[in-house]
C-alpha cells in the first residue's frame, strides 16, 4: 500500500483575489457540454467552495492539463483534459458527444497560452460509453495536429513540455493500475478549467475518496473534492508522501449518481446554471483500472 499525501505544495497555489496581471483574465463564461442532463454543470460539495486558482501552470502536472473547446452542431461547448503522451489528450467521454472538432489548449492561463493551441485530427470515446451509455467507462481520448508533447518552449526555459507518464519529462508521474477498494479515504487532487471562472483559469482542490464500490458505477471512485462546469475530463490523482510522485488514477465526470446511502442530495452550493435540483452529496470519476489503462495505451497505438 503507497502513502499518499492529499494536498499539492500551497507555494505553487495563488487564491483567486490574488490577481497576477500577466495571468489573470476575466472572460464570457462558456456553456459545457449539456448532451448528457445532469453532466452538463458538475456541483460544489458542501456550502464552502474551497478551490484555488493555481498560478504556476507552467509547472508539471499543471502545464499538461488542457482546457478544451469542443465543437459541435449545437454550438461551442467546454471541457477540460490531460496531455499523457506527446499528442494524446484523455478526458471524459461525454465530452465529445456530437463533436466534429476539439481546439486543445494545454496551460491556458487567462490570454496566455505559453504552449499554443492544437486541433484534433482524431477522437474516440469507449465503446460502452457510446453504445450504453456505461457510466464505468465514461473516457475519451483526443489525437492532436502535432506532437505538442515533444516540443521545447522558451516559456520553460526551452525544455520539453513533456506529458503525464513521460519516461524522461514526466517528472516523476505515472500511470498504473490500483486496486480500486484500497483507495477508499486516501486523498486525492483534482485541477480543471471551470466555466464559473471564466474558462480559462486553472483551478484546483484536494478532499477525500469516499466510496470507491458505488452502487450505481461500480468502476467509478466518489470524491469530495468541489468542482463545477466544464472540468470534466479533469484529471484526479495521488501524491506520494515519501517520493513525491504523482498517480493519475482517475478521470473527473460529474456529480455522484443517486442511489440513496451512496449519493443523497445535499441542501448546499450549487454552480451557476447548474442542471441539478440540488447538490449531490459527492463528485464522480471514472476510475482508471488495468482494463481501461490497457484500453487507453491501445488508443495511443492505433489512433
Amino acid at each position: 500500500m503507497r502513502d499518499m499525501r492529499s494536498y499539492e505544495e500551497l507555494s505553487r497555489v495563488s487564491h483567486e483575489n490574488g490577481k497576477d496581471k500577466e495571468f489573470y483574465y476575466k472572460s464570457k463564461v462558456r456553456p459545457v457540454s449539456n448532451s448528457m442532463g445532469d453532466f452538463s454543470q458538475q456541483e460544489i460539495v458542501d456550502d464552502f467552495d474551497d478551490r484555488k486558482r493555481l498560478g504556476s501552470i507552467k509547472d508539471t502536472p499543471y502545464r499538461w492539463i488542457c482546457m478544451l473547446d469542443l465543437h459541435t452542431k449545437s454550438g461551442l461547448f467546454g471541457g477540460t483534459g490531460v496531455l499523457i503522451s506527446p499528442r494524446h489528450i484523455l478526458t471524459a467521454g461525454h465530452n465529445l458527444d456530437g463533436c466534429n472538432k476539439v481546439v486543445v489548449v494545454p496551460g491556458i492561463n487567462g490570454r496566455f497560452k505559453p504552449f499554443g493551441s492544437y486541433e484534433s485530427t482524431t477522437m474516440i470515446a469507449h465503446d460502452k460509453w457510446k453504445k450504453h451509455r456505461d457510466d464505468n467507462f465514461d473516457i475519451g481520448m483526443i489525437k492532436l495536429s502535432k506532437p505538442v508533447g515533444n516540443q521545447r518552449f522558451n516559456s520553460i526555459k526551452g525544455n520539453v513540455l513533456g506529458h503525464w507518464g513521460h519516461s524522461a519529462f514526466g517528472m516523476g508521474t505515472r500511470i498504473i493500475p490500483f486496486v480500486q477498494s484500497n483507495q477508499l479515504n486516501k486523498k486525492a487532487n483534482i485541477a480543471g478549467y471551470p466555466s464559473d471562472k471564466g474558462f480559462t483559469q486553472l483551478w484546483w482542490d484536494a478532499g477525500k475518496i469516499v466510496n470507491t464500490a458505488p452502487a450505481k458505477a461500480s468502476g467509478a471512485i466518489y470524491y469530495t473534492m468541489d468542482t463545477c462546469g466544464a472540468q470534466s475530463g479533469s484529471p484526479v490523482w495521488l501524491r506520494s508522501k515519501s517520493s513525491g510522485a504523482r498517480f493519475l488514477i482517475a478521470i473527473h465526470s460529474g456529480p455522484c449518481l443517486l442511489d440513496g446511502s451512496d449519493c443523497k442530495e445535499l441542501s448546499g452550493k450549487l454552480c451557476p446554471g447548474s442542471s441539478l435540483r440540488k447538490p449531490h452529496s459527492s463528485n464522480m470519476g471514472v476510475f482508471l483500472t488495468a482494463g481501461l489503462i490497457k484500453t487507453i495505451r491501445s488508443w495511443i497505438r492505433s489512433m
